[in-house]
Protein backbone atom coordinates (compact mmCIF):
# COMPACT_ATOMS: atom_id res chain seq x y z
CA UNK A 1 0.00 0.00 0.00
CA UNK A 2 0.88 3.86 -0.17
CA UNK A 3 -0.57 6.77 1.36
CA UNK A 4 -0.43 10.25 1.32
CA UNK A 5 -2.27 13.50 3.14
CA UNK A 6 -3.78 16.21 0.91
CA UNK A 7 -3.19 19.62 1.80
CA UNK A 8 -6.93 20.03 3.05
CA UNK A 9 -6.21 17.17 5.01
CA UNK A 10 -7.88 14.00 3.97
CA UNK A 11 -5.52 10.89 3.46
CA UNK A 12 -5.20 9.10 0.10
CA UNK A 13 -4.53 5.39 0.02
CA UNK A 14 -3.52 3.40 -2.52
CA UNK A 15 -3.51 -0.72 -2.29
CA UNK A 16 -3.00 -3.86 -4.77
CA UNK A 17 -6.00 -6.47 -3.97
CA UNK A 18 -4.22 -10.42 -5.22
CA UNK A 19 -6.63 -12.61 -6.21
CA UNK A 20 -6.83 -15.58 -4.13
CA UNK A 21 -5.11 -18.67 -4.90
CA UNK A 22 -7.32 -21.80 -6.60
CA UNK A 23 -5.53 -24.63 -7.28
CA UNK A 24 -6.80 -26.22 -10.98
CA UNK A 25 -9.10 -22.70 -11.37
CA UNK A 26 -8.26 -19.83 -13.75
CA UNK A 27 -6.17 -17.24 -12.37
CA UNK A 28 -7.92 -13.85 -10.81
CA UNK A 29 -7.26 -10.94 -11.18
CA UNK A 30 -5.00 -8.21 -9.52
CA UNK A 31 -6.41 -4.69 -8.79
CA UNK A 32 -5.02 -1.50 -7.78
CA UNK A 33 -7.20 0.37 -5.81
CA UNK A 34 -7.59 4.07 -4.82
CA UNK A 35 -9.57 5.87 -2.08
CA UNK A 36 -9.40 9.12 0.15
CA UNK A 37 -10.61 9.25 3.63
CA UNK A 38 -11.39 11.93 6.63
CA UNK A 39 -11.77 11.58 9.68
CA UNK A 40 -11.03 7.45 9.23
CA UNK A 41 -14.45 7.81 7.24
CA UNK A 42 -14.28 6.79 2.84
CA UNK A 43 -14.72 9.62 1.21
CA UNK A 44 -17.09 7.92 -2.05
CA UNK A 45 -16.21 4.70 -3.55
CA UNK A 46 -12.56 2.97 -4.33
CA UNK A 47 -11.40 4.07 -8.01
CA UNK A 48 -10.09 1.01 -9.82
CA UNK A 49 -6.71 2.70 -11.13
CA UNK A 50 -5.50 -0.87 -12.97
CA UNK A 51 -6.52 -4.54 -13.05
CA UNK A 52 -4.55 -7.75 -15.00
CA UNK A 53 -5.04 -11.67 -15.49
CA UNK A 54 -2.74 -13.08 -12.66
CA UNK A 55 -0.14 -14.16 -15.66
CA UNK A 56 2.07 -17.23 -13.26
CA UNK A 57 1.81 -15.09 -10.56
CA UNK A 58 3.17 -11.98 -11.69
CA UNK A 59 0.63 -9.01 -12.00
CA UNK A 60 0.97 -5.42 -10.05
CA UNK A 61 2.90 -3.70 -7.53
CA UNK A 62 2.57 -0.70 -6.42
CA UNK A 63 4.84 1.74 -6.24
CA UNK A 64 4.48 5.13 -5.21
CA UNK A 65 1.67 7.84 -5.00
CA UNK A 66 1.93 11.85 -4.72
CA UNK A 67 -0.01 14.61 -3.84
CA UNK A 68 0.23 17.89 -5.57
CA UNK A 69 -1.43 21.58 -3.52
CA UNK A 70 -4.56 21.19 -5.57
CA UNK A 71 -5.04 17.51 -4.28
CA UNK A 72 -4.47 15.68 -7.54
CA UNK A 73 -2.61 12.22 -6.72
CA UNK A 74 -0.82 10.36 -9.12
CA UNK A 75 -0.09 6.71 -8.54
CA UNK A 76 3.39 5.08 -9.89
CA UNK A 77 3.35 1.27 -10.26
CA UNK A 78 4.53 -1.98 -11.95
CA UNK A 79 2.78 -4.05 -14.20
CA UNK A 80 5.04 -7.46 -14.77
CA UNK A 81 4.09 -9.19 -18.00
CA UNK A 82 6.10 -12.12 -17.13
CA UNK A 83 9.47 -12.86 -14.71
CA UNK A 84 11.67 -10.76 -17.62
CA UNK A 85 9.87 -7.70 -18.41
CA UNK A 86 7.96 -5.44 -16.78
CA UNK A 87 6.71 -1.76 -17.08
CA UNK A 88 6.12 0.70 -15.14
CA UNK A 89 2.56 3.15 -15.38
CA UNK A 90 1.16 5.74 -13.90
CA UNK A 91 -2.18 7.26 -13.38
CA UNK A 92 -3.33 10.45 -12.34
CA UNK A 93 -6.52 10.76 -10.45
CA UNK A 94 -8.70 14.06 -9.65
CA UNK A 95 -8.97 15.76 -6.10
CA UNK A 96 -12.43 13.87 -6.55
CA UNK A 97 -11.18 10.37 -7.12
CA UNK A 98 -12.09 10.43 -10.48
CA UNK A 99 -9.13 9.03 -13.20
CA UNK A 100 -7.62 12.45 -15.04
CA UNK A 101 -6.95 11.11 -18.19
CA UNK A 102 -5.83 7.79 -19.33
CA UNK A 103 -3.23 5.66 -17.33
CA UNK A 104 0.32 6.15 -19.34
CA UNK A 105 3.32 3.75 -19.52
CA UNK A 106 6.29 5.58 -17.83
CA UNK A 107 9.35 2.64 -19.09
CA UNK A 108 8.30 -0.38 -20.85
CA UNK A 109 9.83 -3.39 -21.94
CA UNK A 110 10.04 -2.63 -25.55
CA UNK A 111 12.38 -0.26 -24.80
CA UNK A 112 15.80 -2.64 -24.17
CA UNK A 113 17.01 -0.26 -21.81
CA UNK A 114 14.09 -0.65 -19.82
CA UNK A 115 12.87 -3.83 -20.26
CA UNK A 116 12.85 -4.81 -16.46
CA UNK A 117 11.74 -1.98 -14.58
CA UNK A 118 11.72 -2.68 -10.77
CA UNK A 119 10.54 0.05 -8.89
CA UNK A 120 8.93 3.48 -9.53
CA UNK A 121 8.62 6.73 -7.29
CA UNK A 122 6.14 9.52 -7.97
CA UNK A 123 6.87 12.78 -6.59
CA UNK A 124 5.33 16.75 -7.03
CA UNK A 125 8.53 19.12 -7.41
CA UNK A 126 6.18 22.01 -7.01
CA UNK A 127 5.66 22.80 -10.50
CA UNK A 128 5.14 19.28 -12.67
CA UNK A 129 5.33 15.70 -11.64
CA UNK A 130 7.96 13.94 -11.43
CA UNK A 131 8.52 9.76 -11.87
CA UNK A 132 11.55 8.37 -11.06
CA UNK A 133 12.11 4.42 -11.84
CA UNK A 134 15.19 1.58 -11.78
CA UNK A 135 15.52 -0.92 -14.55
CA UNK A 136 18.09 -2.84 -15.97
CA UNK A 137 17.84 -4.47 -19.54
CA UNK A 138 18.54 -8.00 -18.00
CA UNK A 139 16.64 -8.86 -14.80
CA UNK A 140 19.06 -10.98 -11.51
CA UNK A 141 21.62 -11.41 -13.64
CA UNK A 142 24.76 -8.78 -12.98
CA UNK A 143 23.69 -5.47 -11.02
CA UNK A 144 25.77 -3.32 -13.53
CA UNK A 145 23.22 -2.78 -16.07
CA UNK A 146 21.09 -1.42 -13.49
CA UNK A 147 20.24 2.16 -14.44
CA UNK A 148 18.02 4.94 -13.09
CA UNK A 149 15.88 7.23 -14.86
CA UNK A 150 13.59 10.08 -14.65
CA UNK A 151 10.73 11.70 -16.29
CA UNK A 152 9.05 15.03 -15.75
CA UNK A 153 5.07 15.26 -16.67
CA UNK A 154 3.61 18.64 -17.28
CA UNK A 155 1.73 20.23 -13.58
CA UNK A 156 -1.63 20.46 -16.26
Amino acid sequence: FAAAWRDDGTLVFAWVVEPPVRLGRPPGTWQLLVRSFADSRPLGPALRVASVKDREGFALILSSIAVDPAGRVLIAWLDYEALHASTAWAQLVSPRGTASGARFAVASPESAEHAFAFCANAAWSGEAWLVAWAAADKPFVDQRSNRSFLRRFSGR
